[in-house]
Formats: C-alpha cells, structure tokens, sequence
C-alpha cells in the first residue's frame, strides 16, 4: 500500500500516541488547575465554560474530522488539527478573562477531536485488522493513563510554576510531535475522491451544539433545557432528511446497515454512559459513605484507571493473536454485569462492605476491553474509504452517550440530594449501581448480536 520501514512505523507510532495524549491530557488536567483559573481572575461566572467549551468543541469536530480523513490527505489534517490545537493552547495561556478562556479552548477542543479522528483513522491506514488489535489496545490505554496524569499535573504545574503552564507546555511538545509524525508519515493519497458535505456540516453542528449545551450546563431552567434540545432535535431530522438524499453525505446512514456497526453503536452509546457516572459520583460516594479524604479517592480511581489500562493492552494483544474479538467483548460485559450485581447486593446486605471499594476498582477490568475491541470491529467491517467516517462516528456516539450519562445520572443526583438530604448519596449509588447494570445489559444483548468476523488480514476495498 504504501512504503515505510519498521522503524519509521514505530516513530510515527509513538508520536500518534504522544500527540493523543497531549489532547486527552487536555480534558482532565484542567480539573485541578481550575481554582487557581479563578483565584487569578477572581470571577465565577463562566467557570464551567473553561471545562465543558473543550468536551464541546471536540466531540462535534470529531465526525467532521473523520469524513475529512476520508477525502482528503491525511498529513494535511495531521497539520490542520494541531494547528488549532496548539494555537488554541497559546490563547488560552495568555487569556485575560474567563470569557477569554472558555472561547479560546473551544478552539483547542476543535484541534483536539480533529487529533483524535485523525489518530484513529492513521492507525487503520497503518496497520491491517489483524494488526491493529494491540495496536488499538495501546491507543485506548492512552485515556486511562491521561485520567491519572491529568489532575495530578495540573495540580503540580500550577503550584510549581502557574496555570498559564497547564497550556503552555503542549507548545513545544505539540511541535516536537507534529514535526515527527509529518515527515515519517507516508505519501497515502485521499482515500476517496468525493465531495465534502457542507450544508450537512453546519446542520450537523447546530444540532450536536444544541444538544450538548442542554446536557453539559447544569444551571439551566427547564424552559431553557427544553428549547435547546428542541432546536436540537429539529436540527438533527433535518441533518437526517438531506444526509439520506445527497450523494456523498457527512454522516453514512448506510453504516446503521451494518449490523458490526449498529450493534457496536449502541453499545458504546450506553457504556460511555456508564464509564462516566462511575468516574464521576464513585469518589462523592467513597467520601460520604467511608469519610476518604480527596488523596484516598484519587487513589481509588487511579487503581481503576490502571486497571482499565492493563486490560485495554492485554485484550488488544489477544485479539491480535487469535484474530477474534467478540468473545472478549461479550466476557468483558459479564464481568461488568457481575460486579454491579455484587456491589447492589452487598449494599443492600451490609455484608462484607469493606469488599465493595475493590469490586469497584475491578469494573476497570471490564472497561480495557471495551475501548479499544469496539472500534476495532468497527474498522474490520467497512470498506478503505469509509474507514474515518465509521472511527470517528463510533467515537463520536461514545463520547455523545458519556454526555447524556453525566447529564442522565447528574440530574438523579440533584434529585436525591435535595430529598434526602444526608442520606441522598448513599440511596443515589443504589439507584445508579442498577442503572448501570440496565445498560450494560443492554449493551450486552447488542453484543450478543454482533456478528462473530475473522479479523482481516488486509484492508477492505
């Protein structure tokens, strides 16, 4: 296909990687720099901007991104994406106000989903389906390790140093990587020769911003909550009925005519959900139930983090080996199935409590499967030249269903706090542990249907 040495495969490997990392590290090491953010510009009123512009701006570029990874050169997006990355990183470090700041890390966010498109999408060019599983294994893992290093970062740069820092420091490590990975990356030419679809974009676009401004901004009146999502809604049957028409369409409905690519979509929907309610109420809940202190529920999650990590590496190596991903996928949501029953029962029971922080820990393990054997089976069942629009649109529904969890399990939150009071938490986990074991085993029954293909040994036509 294309002519590059082992060990220029393994450079541009490595700053695929590195470049990835950067831009997940981005989502989470803004956690810990955030009130030092506010203490310099001592306002509060667009505080959340500076945390959710970021989440926003990348989740919507993402398919975009990925149907540009179909149409045009792939190093000329490897330029475009860090451009507004790193550009973005320079404004915000230098941002006056926190308007300032939100603006310019939506910016950075549009940067960031293109990386991650375009790291996806690089992958399936660079290596064929029986290939690519360790390969995925190591991507994913990239999420988990950015998880635990984000905060921690965050927390020791702007100590040490300020949070200008926190933006300042993907400068020089974004060129370093940009500069690698487009000299060692291959002349690929477009992978299709079609048209963009402008029209669907903008519809696109204004449907997902819609949408995500009612689930990512929790002080909104319900008035408010109904309007976005109504627009929203409109939006999308809009982008639904000239998509279905056009001739090269943004977003291939067609895909849903795959069933590898349906079944994986729903189930990354509802387990993106799940992953993030667990990141997010697991630490309130610890500190409520067992009186952990910030650094003990930091080490919690670290430990779930790894072991999300080691799993992701391990399930992708298998797969690689035995060219098979489905069983794995269907153990990983048992697993998951069978660890929520054991915290609701042991809830429920009072007995053996103390055996219900590990249990949680261990939903890690059925989670490193999940991130990467997804998107690999994705990958392994369209054809070359719609290879970046089904990564990025997988992604895209992962991402799209981690934002109505966080908003789904925040509002329960909210709703059992203000009930009860004290107790709100401890009842709120009961209720979410449940929730969870639902969707999972909705997740599973679309597993189960997922059609049990050979990973290929070359690239679809």
């Amino acid at each position: 296909m294309f002519n590059i040495s082992y060990k220029e495969k393994q450079i541009l490997f490595y700053s695929l990687l590195f470049s990835l990392f950067l831009a997940a590290l981005d989502q989470t090491i803004i956690t810990t720099a955030a009130p030092f953010i506010i203490k310099d510009f001592n306002e509060m009123k667009n505080y959340f901007w500076i945390i959710s512009s970021y989440l926003i701006s990348s989740v919507i570029t993402l398919p975009i991104f990925g149907r540009f990874c179909d149409i045009i050169s792939i190093k000329f997006l490897i330029i475009i994406s860090n451009l507004f990355f790193l550009i973005g990183s320079f404004l915000c470090a230098f941002s006056n106000d926190l308007f300032q700041l939100s603006v310019f890390r939506f910016i950075q966010g549009i940067g960031g989903g293109g990386i991650f498109a375009v790291a996806f999408t690089s992958i399936g060019i660079l290596y064929p389906p029986r290939e690519r599983g360790k390969i995925q294994g190591w991507i994913s893992s990239i999420f988990g390790i950015s998880s635990i290093l984000g905060p921690m970062l965050g927390s020791i740069i702007t100590n040490f140093f300020s949070w200008h820092w926190v933006f300042l420091i993907n400068i020089p490590f974004g060129i370093f990587v940009s500069i690698l990975m487009v000299w060692f990356f291959p002349k690929v030419p477009a992978l299709s020769n079609q048209e963009f679809d402008t029209l669907g974009s903008f519809l696109f676009v204004f449907g997902s911003l819609m949408i995500l401004l009612m689930l990512n901004i929790p002080q909104l009146s319900l008035k408010l909550r109904i309007f976005f999502v109504s627009f929203g809604i409109f939006f999308y049957l809009l982008f639904y009925f000239y998509e279905i028409k056009i001739k090269h369409p943004l977003f291939e409905f067609k895909l849903f005519q795959d069933r590898t690519f349906l079944t994986s979509g729903v189930a990354t929907f509802f387990l993106g959900g799940v992953f993030i309610s667990i990141l997010i109420f697991f630490p309130l809940y610890l500190t409520k139930k067992y009186h952990l202190d910030s650094i003990q529920t930091g080490n919690q999650i670290t430990l779930l983090s790894i072991c999300v990590v080691l799993s992701s590496i391990i399930s992708g190596r298998i797969s690689s080996y035995t060219g098979k991903y489905k069983t794995q996928l269907i153990l990983s949501n048992l697993w998951l199935l069978l660890i929520f029953l054991l915290i609701f029962f042991i809830n429920i029971s009072n007995i053996l409590i103390f055996l219900e922080i590990w249990l949680i820990i261990l939903i890690g393990i059925g989670f490193g499967p999940i991130l990467p054997l997804y998107v690999l089976a994705v990958q392994n069942s369209v054809s070359k030249k719609r290879l970046g629009t089904a990564t990025s649109s997988i992604q895209f529904l992962r991402q799209l269903g981690a934002s109505f969890g966080s908003s789904f399990f925040g509002f329960l939150y909210y709703f059992f706090v203000s009930l009860y009071e004290e107790k709100g938490i401890i009842l709120y986990f009961l209720v979410m542990i449940m929730l969870n074991f639902l969707f999972v085993l909705i997740a599973f029954v679309f597993t189960v249907m997922m059609p049990d293909l050979d990973l290929k040994n070359s690239h679809l036509e």
